[in-house]
């Protein structure tokens, strides 16, 4: 329905009965449709009058509606007002969603850091330690035969995520860092894998642990057992 041609009786009678049903469960919102119905009865009381034309002075006289002007202007303004923040309101909505789905970069190093040290979710293991862990995986891989093939990594961290979870949901006892990659991994996979394990450790999904120097670094749920010794 074009928005300049509002059918005033139809919608007036609509809001006055929205208004009826309304009236005995909030107050507020009664008498915001109170006013829009009255805006509307008013509407539609000035269209009802017949079309004055200018007086000699070539004023058109108040209250009238005259050949010039259309009283639903105002309503069509405001309503035009409400579309364009509601959109606004639509398009603030599917950028919160789809950043739920980024991991963000910290400026702050310290502040990051110390999010992985609480309540020993990092237990005999640095963040450095995880970092140089996952430089060996990448290592490896660059060791393979290369073979140049461009193509888009469908995955997100949120993919990883859930992941790594539905591992240690079947091995409970823990997991080892190695684990979580493939053979045949690529380079940016292994870092949004990394990215997800970051991520998952800050949220205290996953405990980290590394019984030695340079052993190997293993992942368990954060309220599992850990029965690897």
């Amino acid at each position: 329905m074009d928005i300049y041609d509002i059918p005033i009786a139809e919608i007036t009678a609509q809001y006055l009965e929205y208004l009826d049903a309304m009236a005995n469960l909030d107050l507020e919102i009664a008498s915001e449709f109170l006013v829009l119905a009255a805006t509307l009865i008013a509407i539609k009381t000035k269209m009802l009058l017949p079309v004055v034309k200018k007086d000699d002075a070539g004023e058109f006289p108040e209250g009238y509606y005259n050949e010039e002007s259309d009283p639903r202007l105002d309503l069509v303004r405001q309503i035009l007002e409400y579309k364009k923040y509601r959109e606004l309101a639509e398009s603030f909505s599917e950028l919160i969603e789809n950043q739920k789905s980024k991991i963000p970069r910290f400026n702050d190093e310290a502040y990051f850091i110390s999010q992985f040290q609480k309540d020993t979710v990092l237990k005999n293991v640095t963040v450095d330690k995880l970092r140089l862990s996952m430089e060996k995986v990448i290592d490896r891989m660059k060791r393979r035969e290369i073979v140049h093939t461009v193509s888009r990594e469908n995955i997100t961290v949120e993919d990883r995520m859930r992941l790594i979870e539905s591992r240690l949901a079947e091995r409970p006892a823990g997991i080892f860092f190695s684990e979580l990659f493939d053979r045949e991994e690529s380079t940016i996979r292994v870092i949004i894998v990394f990215l997800a394990l970051l991520e998952l450790i800050r949220r205290r999904k996953v405990r980290v642990l590394q019984k030695e120097n340079y052993g190997e670094i293993l992942l368990y749920p954060y309220d599992g057992v850990k029965s690897i010794q």
